[in-house]
């Protein structure tokens, strides 16, 4: 997996901590990702195939 991080243009550090982005080949991701909550707001692009949000009671 390659994971980057960048800063914001600094127009945007006041709003914006960083970018991050993680790439992996099909094969080694895994079928689940788990996002853990930590109080700030995230955005997610995903140009994988479909995917499925599985919550607590094992729905998904």
């Amino acid at each position: 997996m390659n994971h980057q991080t960048y800063p914001p243009h600094q127009d945007l550090a006041t709003w914006v901590e960083c970018y991050r982005t993680l790439e992996s080949p099909k094969e080694k991701t895994p079928e689940k990702n788990i996002i853990v909550p930590d109080g700030s707001m995230k955005m997610i692009f995903h140009y994988g195939d479909l995917y499925k949000q599985y919550t607590e009671d094992g729905n998904s």
